[in-house]
């Protein structure tokens, strides 16, 4: 498979085989109708940028149960997502393709995760985090918490967002959220994150808002020691 245009058809045909209409794969996929035709068109690469088309597919292919045939051709757009964002491409070219969500409706719910957060932690009876100066994020590098045995990193998200982390160097994860999800992850040295949609997310270290921030659509690469 050495295009896109072969990868659609063969989409396409995979989702007829299940019996499965263009609208009800958008709906268990939480995806606009548009992008599913755009990605059996064959055409999805000249409007959806990299860094979203490469979950986009590989979602597809894990609800139609055919992402192993697809893994070469997975492979091969995830390099050039790679090396796309390593070579700056201009961020204006990032179109803004996220779901809105009210912040009158976001705020309870991050309230309510950093409470249930911090009751776990205490329960546990692990080590709190003496008051620190408000967090100073750099472009690439965030190093205000001092060592300790463990960092939690949490994750909170009001627009979907593609998230690829490393976790102490050598742990690769990836992750594709949505409006409402709560993501947490521990490291023991610090995290490399590589964020597609920087205005969709907030980033609380160890209970501690980083104050992350940047445009919908933004592609930004952050790194927390």
């Amino acid at each position: 498979m050495d295009s896109f245009e072969a990868l659609g058809g063969f989409l396409r045909s995979k989702r007829e085989e299940k019996n499965l209409s263009v609208e009800e794969a958008g709906e268990k996929l939480c995806l606009r109708t548009p992008i599913i035709e755009e990605i059996e068109s064959g055409k999805a690469h000249n409007t959806i940028p990299p860094v979203y088309l490469f979950g986009y597919i590989r979602q597809y292919s894990r609800l139609l149960g055919c992402e192993e045939e697809i893994s070469s051709f997975l492979s091969e757009l995830k390099k050039r997502t790679w090396e796309g964002i390593k070579s700056d491409t201009p961020r204006a070219e990032i179109e803004k393709r996220s779901i809105r969500f009210s912040p009158y409706l976001l705020l309870p719910m991050i309230i309510a995760g950093i409470v249930v957060f911090f009751f776990a932690e205490k329960k546990m009876g692990e080590k709190r985090i003496p008051p620190r100066e408000e967090a100073k994020i750099e472009t690439t590098s965030v190093s205000e918490v001092p060592p300790l045995i463990e960092k939690k990193l949490l994750i909170t998200c009001h627009e979907r967002t593609w998230i690829s982390v490393i976790v102490d160097g050598k742990e690769k994860k990836e992750f594709m959220l949505n409006p409402k999800d709560v993501l947490v992850l521990n490291a023991k040295e610090g995290f490399d994150l590589l964020i597609g949609n920087a205005g969709g997310i907030k980033l609380f270290l160890n209970g501690k808002d980083l104050g992350f921030s940047g445009k919908s659509g933004e592609v930004k690469r952050l790194k927390i020691e």
